[in-house]
C-alpha cells in the first residue's frame, strides 16, 4: 500500500475512533443522568436538607491545648442533654435532622464541630484519638452538662470511647448513658475513602466530577437521596488534606477493645447491616466486649445513619434518656 493510502485508511481509522468514543462518552453521560435522576427521586427523611442546624445559641470552648472549638445548643434549657459527635471528614450539621426531632420532643441538644473539620481549629495536642476525648470533656464542662446522653457516629462514636476510657471521673459525673453510632473500637478507618487521603486528584474529582456521587456510594444503604451523597462529596473536600490523612491514621492504631468493658454507664449501640465504611461487624465487636450493652440493627441501611434513619435513631436517644431518668 502506499504512502497516501495509508494516510488516508490510517485519517478514516481515527474518524472511527473518534465517532466510536463519542458515541460511548454519550450513552456514559445518559446513564450518569439516569442514575442522579432515580437517586435524586430517592426517599430522604432529612427533608432535603442532610445538613442543617437546629436554632439555638454558638458558643466557642477553648480546650487546654488551645483548640477551638464551634458549639451549637439548642432546645429548652430544662430539657435532658443531649451531645452529639460527628464523624470523620463531617460536622456537626450531619446531626441536624436528628437534633430538630429531639429539639422538637423537648431535649436540649449540644453538637460541635470536632477539632479540624468545620469551625473548629487543632490545637497543640494534634489529631490524636486522646485529644478528641479530652475535647468531649471541655464540651460537657463548658455547657455544664449532667446526665447528659453522650452519642457519637462513626469517628464520633471512637471519641465517645477515648473520653469514656481516659475520663472516667468526668464521666459518672455529667454523662447518663452512652450511644455509639456506626462505629468501631479498635483498628478502624480502613475503608474505601482511605483511596482518596493522600491524593490531589480527589478533590477535583470529588467537588467536579459527574461521577461523585458514584464514588461516594457507598457511604449509605438501600435508600437514600442524591443529596445524601452530595452532602458526603463536600463535607469530605471541606476537609484539609492533612486532618484527613492524621485522623485516618489514629483511627487505624485506636484500640479500645481491653477498656470498653470497664465502661460503668449504659451504652446503646446501632449499626446498618449494609455499611460499607464501617462494617456491621464492627459494631457487633462492640457489643460483644459490653455483655450489658444493647445493639439495635438497622437492616439494609448503611454508615449515614443520621440522614438514613433520623426518626430511629432520635427514638434511640430519647429511650436512653428516659431508661436512665434524664
Amino acid at each position: 500500500m502506499t504512502a497516501p493510502l495509508l494516510r488516508a485508511a490510517w485519517r478514516r481509522h481515527l474518524r472511527l475512533l473518534t465517532a466510536a468514543s463519542a458515541v460511548g462518552a454519550a450513552a456514559a453521560t445518559a446513564g450518569i443522568v439516569a442514575v442522579h435522576r432515580r437517586w435524586g427521586a430517592g426517599e430522604d427523611p432529612t427533608g432535603g436538607e442532610p445538613l442543617c442546624l437546629p436554632d439555638g445559641d454558638d458558643l466557642t470552648v477553648t480546650t487546654r491545648d488551645g483548640a477551638r472549638l464551634a458549639v451549637r445548643v439548642a432546645g429548652p434549657e430544662d430539657g435532658p442533654v443531649m451531645v452529639l459527635l460527628h464523624g470523620w471528614t463531617n460536622d456537626r450539621r450531619v446531626w441536624g435532622a436528628v437534633a430538630k426531632r429531639l429539639v422538637a420532643a423537648g431535649h436540649r441538644v449540644v453538637l460541635y464541630d470536632q477539632r479540624g473539620h468545620g469551625d473548629s481549629t487543632v490545637g497543640g495536642d494534634g489529631l490524636t484519638m486522646e485529644a478528641l476525648g479530652a475535647d468531649v470533656e471541655a464540651v460537657l464542662d463548658a455547657v455544664d452538662a449532667t446526665d447528659a446522653v453522650l452519642a457519637g457516629h462513626s469517628m464520633g462514636g471512637m471519641a465517645a470511647q477515648a473520653f469514656a476510657v481516659n475520663h472516667q471521673a468526668t464521666l459518672a459525673q455529667r454523662v447518663a448513658a452512652l450511644v455509639i453510632v456506626s462505629s468501631a473500637c479498635d483498628r478502624a478507618g480502613r475503608h474505601r475513602f482511605g483511596l482518596f487521603v493522600d491524593r490531589r486528584i480527589a478533590d477535583w474529582a470529588l467537588a467536579f466530577s459527574p461521577l461523585a456521587p458514584l464514588l461516594v456510594r457507598q457511604s449509605v444503604g438501600t435508600k437514600f437521596n442524591l443529596d445524601h451523597l452530595a452532602a458526603v462529596r463536600d463535607l469530605f473536600v471541606a476537609t484539609p488534606p492533612p486532618v484527613r490523612r492524621q485522623l485516618r491514621a489514629a483511627m487505624v492504631q485506636m484500640d479500645f477493645s481491653g477498656h470498653v468493658a470497664a465502661i460503668p454507664v449504659p451504652v446503646t449501640i446501632v449499626a446498618g447491616t449494609r455499611d460499607q465504611i464501617v462494617p456491621f461487624s464492627r459494631s457487633r465487636r462492640i457489643a460483644e466486649l459490653l455483655p450489658n450493652a444493647e445493639l439495635k440493627v438497622l437492616d439494609d441501611h448503611g454508615h449515614m445513619l443520621v440522614w438514613e434513619a433520623p426518626d430511629e435513631l432520635a427514638g434511640v436517644l430519647s429511650a436512653a434518656a428516659s431508661d436512665t431518668g434524664a
